[in-house]
């Protein structure tokens, strides 16, 4: 059910920047997502929601292209920087647990395609995936303190 909500958040800010930017009769051609390896979504369920949800809207027939973002630890007792598998925050060098994870847990679309074009000059449009239990892991350092505009948080039931 997660990545049910989580692909109609997709759906929902893509076809509002597409709206936005060519008018209420713009269709999506296609969306480009970053899905981080640890945002406890898969692709495989994504592309399923995908074309559960859009036939009969703007997004009908719309290519999604999904690239993996691998997971990162950042360690504040070491320093260290280092791949994260998990979304609990260890660091995997020393094993303190005064760590976040600093790459991979978000879902991002980076880049969509009207019938009018691409929109490459729009930013990012972040869709937060927060683990089951977890408070959004170092807000600082992912850019997120306080919220992106237009960002979509979506968290775990």
């Amino acid at each position: 059910m997660h990545e049910l909500m989580a692909t109609q958040a997709v759906l929902d800010a893509a076809t509002a920047r597409a709206r936005a930017a060519r008018g209420e009769s713009a269709r999506l051609r296609e969306v480009q997502l970053e899905l981080g390896s640890l945002s406890g979504l898969t692709e495989d369920s994504i592309r399923f929601y995908w074309e559960m949800l859009t036939p009969g809207t703007s997004a009908e027939g719309c290519a999604l292209a999904v690239s993996i973002v691998p997971g990162r630890v950042r360690c504040r007792s070491c320093g260290r920087d280092e791949p994260a598998t998990e979304s609990i925050a260890i660091c995997p060098v020393c094993g303190s647990f005064d760590a976040a994870i600093a790459g991979g847990g978000d879902v991002a679309i980076v880049g969509l395609a009207t019938d009018g074009g691409p929109e490459t000059h729009a930013p990012p449009i972040p869709v937060v995936v927060l683990p089951h239990g977890h408070e959004h892991p170092d807000p600082i350092a992912s850019g997120r303190a306080g919220g992106a505009p237009g960002e979509v948080p979506i968290g775990r039931p």
